[in-house]
């Protein structure tokens, strides 16, 4: 992803500059889809993004960029003494180009009909969504290494790309596929909490892990799930093996992260290469 890198370099910053002691570092991809994390260095009593506080844990922060998002961002920094340092973000364009044409049952895309799946879509999509918006773990546990969930496998559809069903009905890819056999193991890609797993129409049999401040991650359509609600788990433990439940054409893994309810580009989380930026006062 080193192009990726290279187009977050010519990125415009507009830093208020007032003292000469580096105040806090941003590191990650400064592009739609991408998550930042950012490391306080002096004492700063809070910091916010677009407008909304952030929850800082050992000098640890986080945001992140979901695919529409707009291209300017605003964080601020406010210290103990109540100066403030403002930092005008603008990141990257995303444009994935991909095209994923695929054939599935029609009343997998079909608007549903029966008053108990409409119910139970809507259902599903609140807990969902109101688990990816949860605060559930305040600490940063795995600021270390974050890593694929299965070895191997081809990625048959990247995140970002344009899916059409059934050559008419269209979505935005919000994950990534890596296709492998049925049973193989899946893996927390980061330690976390278990904080949800079911079996839902569109997922199928599905894993989510809240990773710390906000990031979580979503593993779908497996064909076992090895972990129960509230499992405190480690980076590389076995969540579930590798199925095709749920809306899926054949066994492969739906892997995706989030900050908050802002869909992520999970092969970001695992870059070798990345930007540091260091934000400083000048006098």
């Amino acid at each position: 992803m080193r192009n990726i890198l290279l187009i977050g370099s010519v990125c415009l910053f507009a830093v208020s500059l007032l003292f000469s002691q580096p105040l806090f570092e941003l590191e990650g991809d400064f592009i739609h889809g991408g998550l930042i994390r950012g490391h306080t260095l002096e004492n700063i009593s809070s910091v916010s993004f677009d407008g909304e506080e952030l929850t800082v844990s050992d000098s640890t922060f986080l945001f992140g960029f979901r695919l529409n998002d707009p291209y300017q961002h605003t964080l601020i920094a406010v210290l103990e003494s109540g100066e403030k340092l403002q930092v005008n973000l603008t990141i990257a364009d995303y444009n994935q180009g991909e095209i994923d044409s695929i054939t599935v049952v029609p009343e997998m895309i079909d608007p549903p009909k029966s008053p108990e799946l409409i119910k139970r879509l809507e259902e599903e999509y609140y807990i969902k969504r109101g688990a990816r918006k949860a605060l559930v773990i305040t600490k940063f546990p795995y600021f270390s290494v974050i890593q694929r969930p299965v070895v191997g496998g081809r990625i048959t559809t990247n995140f970002g790309a344009k899916r059409v069903y059934n050559g008419w009905k269209e979505s935005v890819h919000t994950g990534v596929d890596i296709a492998r056999g049925t049973g193989i193991n899946v893996r927390a890609m980061a330690d976390g909490m278990v904080t949800l797993i079911g079996d839902f129409y569109y997922s199928g049999y599905f894993v989510f892990v809240d990773h710390g401040l906000g990031l979580s991650s979503e593993y779908f359509h497996l064909s076992k799930q090895k972990v129960t609600e509230s499992d405190l788990v480690t980076r590389n433990q076995i969540l579930g093996e590798v199925g095709s439940t749920g809306r899926s054409t054949g066994p492969h893994l739906h892997w995706q992260s989030n900050w908050f309810d802002k869909k992520l580009n999970p092969l970001f989380l695992i870059d070798e290469i990345s930007e540091v930026r260091e934000y400083k006062w000048v006098e």
